[in-house]
């Protein structure tokens, strides 16, 4: 696939693919994570009142990031730098569907909050009916999308759109709002995916948003890192999360595992956005100042 990308400074109003898979699962642990995940997520979603909405308040200040018909501001506690570019189209046809997309704008970030992460931040816009009808589990996503937005499901986590490009699934949904931007609105929560029981943590963790413009034209998806000071900082199942974090409890059972998930949601809920890193209020910020021309 090609990428087209430009470096762009943002010390002036500038000019300015996705992560692949988690690790194959442990033995004791790799059964099909789509029905154990929908299985689980009801314990902490039957009782979860519907996010307030977050109108459009982009911030006072901070560099514009322009490319094309997309325009947005980039606060410095997000990131320096930004990088944008035209990804050329995917149509196979003897392959796997999931990787198919028309051409799309992609932005890219230089001197992010976080590093070392395992996915990589950045923004992508796309022509919305051109990558429905290229990609089921992306139709099937905007969809979902619709749905909230049209207020005929609740933003809750087992309703909440996914990214059609990953081979694998959502494991846990915090922090779920749905939020407006300048061209129109979405849903942002912070997540995990994997193909088993992971646990949660901060090289995994991130802040999910899946919007459409108020026109249907553009759908946005954004995967920017997230952590928080009382997540283990590695994926690894024997490495301790900080003291008043949530112990992993293992693979052997599924109701610990459940309840493990449920503390995990509670916890992330519960912390206020200026505990994240970057703060939720600036990544908020980022998305609530983008406009699609």
């Amino acid at each position: 696939m090609r990428k087209n990308f430009f470096a762009l400074a943002v010390m002036l109003a500038v000019t300015l693919a996705c992560a692949g898979t988690q690790p194959t699962a442990p033995a004791t642990s790799a059964q099909n994570v789509e029905t154990m995940v929908a299985a689980t997520m009801q314990a902490w979603t039957v009782n979860a009142p519907p996010p307030t909405i977050i109108p459009t308040t982009p911030p006072a200040n901070g560099p514009v990031v322009s490319f094309e018909n997309v325009n947005f501001i980039l606060p410095a506690e997000v990131a320096t730098n930004a990088l944008a570019g035209s990804v050329s189209a995917v149509n196979v046809t003897d392959g796997p569907m999931s990787v198919n997309t028309p051409e799309h704008i992609k932005f890219e970030f230089d001197g992010y909050a976080l590093y070392g992460t395992f996915h990589e931040p950045h923004i992508i816009v796309y022509p919305a009916q051109e990558y429905a009808a290229l990609n089921e589990g992306a139709s099937r996503s905007i969809a979902k999308l619709q749905a909230i937005l049209n207020g005929t499901a609740a933003p809750i986590a087992e309703n909440l759109p996914f990214i059609a490009s990953f081979n694998a699934g959502q494991l846990f949904a915090a922090q779920i709002q749905v939020i407006q931007f300048q061209s129109g609105s979405g849903v942002r929560f912070l997540t995990e995916y994997g193909q088993y029981f992971a646990t949660a943590n901060n090289h995994d963790l991130f802040y999910q948003f899946q919007g459409l413009t108020s026109d249907g034209k553009y759908y946005i998806l954004a995967i920017l890192p997230a952590s928080h000071p009382l997540l283990a900082y590695d994926e690894k199942p024997e490495t301790a999360p900080p003291s008043g974090g949530i112990p992993f409890p293992g693979y052997e059972n599924e109701s610990e595992l459940t309840n493990y998930y449920t503390n995990v949601v509670n916890l992330l809920n519960s912390a206020a956005p200026e505990n994240f890193t970057p703060a939720l209020t600036s990544l908020d910020a980022l998305i609530q100042s983008l406009e699609i021309h």
